[in-house]
């Protein structure tokens, strides 16, 4: 699986969306599901595929380009994890049970 180009930001966009969601404005909290439902739905696939797909290589073999879009990957998995923490915590957990569901799924599938 090639990375696109809009992962290498996604590092930097996910802990903003995780900030957001602890804001006391429920707007604030909204919004930043609402774009990580669209990223989520957008990198699920790109994600999990490269984190299994770097499980299947041996660990002799190098390749520094798949190690970069591993080391991403992870981060972006990461984010995830803590972005549906904050959502099972959150005010507005029933607004967004589509999200919530999405997440656990790909969670589960890395």
């Amino acid at each position: 699986a090639e990375a696109s180009p809009c992962t290498l930001h996604m590092g930097t966009l996910l802990p903003i969306l995780q900030d957001l969601m602890s804001s006391k404005y429920v707007d604030f909290i909204i919004t930043a599901l609402q774009f990580a439902e669209i990223l989520v739905n957008q990198f699920k696939d790109l994600v999990a595929e490269t984190r299994q797909s770097c499980n299947m290589l041996p660990e002799r073999q190098i390749d520094l380009a798949r190690e970069d879009r591993l080391k991403k990957c992870n981060t972006c998995y990461n984010h995830f994890k803590e972005i549906h923490r904050l959502l099972l915590e959150s005010r507005v957990v029933g607004q967004f049970g589509g999200l919530r569901s999405t997440l656990q799924i790909f969670l589960q599938s890395c």
